[in-house]
């Protein structure tokens, strides 16, 4: 037996060892060996307590057959040492009831001496058991009890430092390996952003696909890769748009048949594929590869499709190191949905360009001839009463009146030419509100004859006021046409006519059915008409640009069932009176 003094100095010497390693395994077999020595004991075995599973499991053992030990704590003498806080030592474990005899059934081993010692760590917790067997030339006794409570402490520190180490260790890893898949994914990011916002910018589709096949390439680690399209109103065939890597001049002089290799077969069925062995592939055509002298290893191909339509693919060429993965195979999807959206756009908007010029035409035609009506009415009648009429002062009246409708006619196809071609000329003067007013209200009588619609005017203002009298007066004229569509079945027409704080305001109000909400935030947009017989949208539009024209401001007030009145707010303007 070893004197108290060595063995102090060997437990010294333990806690120096246990000192130089973090890892636990090299830790709890240091324990394991210099116990067993210390102790004089057959073997000695490390258990650790799961308290999440209420068990204890061997770590680290000598001459276990089986590589884990797995009891609950309630059980055997290593489990009273956990739930009785206290070194258990026995000098005959069969005459202890709370012995279990099952692993010396399993094994063969007869167990006789146990000393069993809870390892207790800093924070007050039972981290486990070391338990030494079968004591040579005799049973335990204080001394070693002693002994085994002093490696045992050792043991609970050197088992939570190296937890720590460990558990440090593997969140370094985890630390790592989503720093690697964050920075991944922000550069993933960053490249979809870039290619959105030059798509959402409205950058051309051929800069555009430039981009986006140059983020692909670099994103997958590929070493080459392409897009190919379709021609508007073409049979299918395939045309390199883009081209990136070794060969990249040579391919975009080629064209492929519709559904010809793999890119083909992506645009066709718009089913995205990778073909990490792509001579294995029913769909595979080594033409191109051979015809360039470009040896093709594996192959990512995903259609550029929007809204169900086709455009062509996007292909990738040889991953470096390894073969495609799902994760690349999506962000190629993304870049090119993103791709296909812009082609869309751009080939639609031509589309639409084309159409909406016709119809543009046909619109302003019809909102023309719509609003000649008017002044070829007024014209005609006066004609007709000058034919009979004698006093020569009644005659001149009359071609006046005529010559303003067709100077009126003038200025509507003139403002309507004007707002095609963008074009905003005024010709500003003082203009006296008493001779204007008079000229709108014979208008807008005669534009109301037949309608059951009453006029009422209200003259609150008949000074001097700056601004384009034509275009003013077309103004006027739109909104009372407005007006007038609003009251199919009669109602009354309100003008008004004051001044507000240094501006002229004048009011056109029906007693219509009112704006309906769905449509009230676009009145003044082109083409926005409800519920009006004969309307083309336009006429507030041209309003509009007309009040903005003068630096005015344009506005209504609505309700429904009950009407709606607009009014236009001008400066009045230096010199007015």
């Amino acid at each position: 037996m070893r004197d108290g003094g060595e063995r102090l100095s060997r437990v010294l010497e333990i806690g120096r060892a246990l000192g130089s390693t973090l890892d636990l395994d090299e830790l709890l077999s240091l324990v394991v060996h210099h116990a067993s020595e210390l102790l004089e004991a057959d073997r000695c075995t490390v258990f650790i307590h799961d308290h999440v599973k209420a068990e204890l499991w061997s770590r680290v053992g000598q001459g276990l057959s089986r590589s884990v030990i797995r009891l609950p704590v309630s059980r055997g003498l290593v489990g009273a040492a956990v739930t009785e806080r206290r070194p258990i030592v026995v000098a005959d474990a069969y005459r202890d009831p709370r012995f279990d005899p099952e692993f010396d059934q399993g094994t063969g081993y007869r167990t006789g001496s146990v000393l069993a010692v809870p390892m207790i760590s800093r924070d007050g917790r039972t981290a486990g058991v070391l338990q030494a067997l079968n004591k040579r030339g005799g049973s335990f006794g204080a001394e070693d009890e002693e002994v085994a409570l002093a490696l045992a402490g050792q043991a609970a520190a050197a088992l939570e430092n190296g937890r720590l180490y460990q558990a440090m260790l593997e969140k370094n890893a985890e630390l790592s390996a989503a720093q690697a898949r964050l920075q991944k994914a922000l550069r993933e990011l960053d490249a979809l952003y870039e290619v959105e916002q030059k798509a959402s910018s409205g950058t051309e589709p051929d800069a555009l696909l430039e981009v986006a096949l140059t983020k692909a390439v670099a994103l997958t680690d590929a070493e080459a890769g392409s897009i190919l399209l379709t021609r508007e109103q073409g049979d299918g065939t395939l045309f390199f748009h883009s081209a990136l890597g070794e060969k990249g001049d040579e391919v975009r002089r080629l064209t492929l048949p519709p559904g010809r290799g793999l890119a083909g077969a992506a645009a066709l069925s718009g089913k995205a594929l990778i073909a990490n062995d792509p001579a294995t592939e029913p769909s595979y055509d080594p033409s191109v590869a051979e015809r360039v002298g470009f040896p093709v290893r594996n192959i990512l191909a995903v259609p550029v499709a929007w809204e169900g339509e086709s455009y062509g693919a996007l292909e990738l060429l040889n991953k470096k190191g390894r073969g495609f993965s799902d994760d690349e195979l999506r962000l190629a999807t993304l870049i090119a949905g993103q791709s296909a959206r812009a082609i869309h756009r751009s080939r639609r908007s031509r589309e639409e360009e084309r159409r909406g010029r016709l119809q543009l035409v046909g619109q302003m035609l019809s909102g023309l001839l719509h609003d000649l009506r008017t002044p070829m009415t007024i014209i005609s009648g006066y004609a007709q009463l000058m034919e009979g009429e004698a006093d020569r002062d009644q005659r001149r009246r009359g071609k006046e009146m005529i010559l303003k409708q067709f100077d009126l006619i003038n200025s509507m196809t003139g403002e309507v030419l004007a707002f095609v071609r963008g074009e905003r000329e005024l010709l500003v003067r003082k203009v006296h509100l008493n001779f204007f007013l008079d000229d709108v209200e014979a208008f807008v009588r005669k534009d109301l004859e037949g309608s059951g619609i009453e006029l009422s005017l209200s003259r609150g203002y008949e000074g001097t006021v700056r601004f384009d009298e034509n275009k003013v007066k077309r103004a006027i004229f739109n909104l009372v046409r407005n007006a007038v569509q609003a009251m199919p079945e009669g109602g009354r027409l309100t003008l008004a006519s004051k001044l507000e704080d240094g501006a002229w305001v004048l009011r056109c109000g029906d007693t219509g059915k009112g704006i309906p909400p769905e449509i009230a935030a676009h009145v003044f947009e082109e083409f926005v008409t409800h519920g009006k017989t004969g309307g083309t949208g336009l006429g507030l539009a041209l309003v509009k640009r007309i009040v903005e024209e003068h630096g005015g401001t344009l506005g209504f007030e609505t309700e429904v069932g009950k009407g709606t009145t607009f009014w236009i707010r001008l400066p009045q303007g230096p010199g007015a009176e």
